[in-house]
């Protein structure tokens, strides 16, 4: 069973989308301004330190020397890179808008997926993956006594506190 683009295109991840989290979240009430409803399956933004790490993983890890690269090193760029391919695939700037989405179903296995908001989940976990081999080759790498002080309460208190509501300023 496979769906037409145009039963697709109202699914695709949009802008606003990726920073859509559950009702009653931290940022939900900072971050209602900019969003728009979306389908269950895309309400997983849980603030901006996973973000960060995948942000801070893609500027790294290119900058590596080969010679210094960590052994999980390739895990961490396929990760990335296959998050940012799938998010360029179903990139679309509004909900009836285009994307890359039409010309993908027509590689073999591209109809395979129906239920184009699901590509959120592959995502947040492909970047996920990615962030957290990083991190962890990072952490290693770097002297922990002076990292962990500095890296743990500062990604702690990125998701702890909401942005002032930019909506009433």
């Amino acid at each position: 069973v496979s769906r037409s683009y145009e039963d697709c295109y109202t699914l695709f991840p949009t802008p606003a989308a990726w920073f859509t989290g559950p009702k009653g979240a931290r940022w939900s009430e900072t971050l209602g301004a900019i969003r728009a409803p979306a389908p269950f399956e895309c309400l997983l933004f849980s603030g901006f330190a996973l973000y960060g790490l995948v942000l801070a993983a893609c500027v790294h890890l290119p900058l590596m020397d080969r010679g210094k690269r960590p052994a999980l090193w390739p895990v961490a760029a396929a990760a990335l890179v296959t998050a940012a391919l799938w998010v360029l695939l179903t990139f679309a700037t509004s909900q009836t808008g285009e994307s890359l989405w039409r010309v993908a179903r027509l590689i073999p296995g591209g109809d395979a997926i129906r239920v184009v908001s699901r590509v959120y989940v592959t995502v947040y976990l492909f970047g996920t993956l990615g962030a957290l081999v990083w991190l962890s080759a990072a952490l290693e790498r770097a002297k922990r006594g002076w990292a962990l002080c500095v890296l743990a309460p500062g990604l702690a208190l990125l998701n702890m506190f909401p942005m002032p509501n930019i909506a009433n300023v």
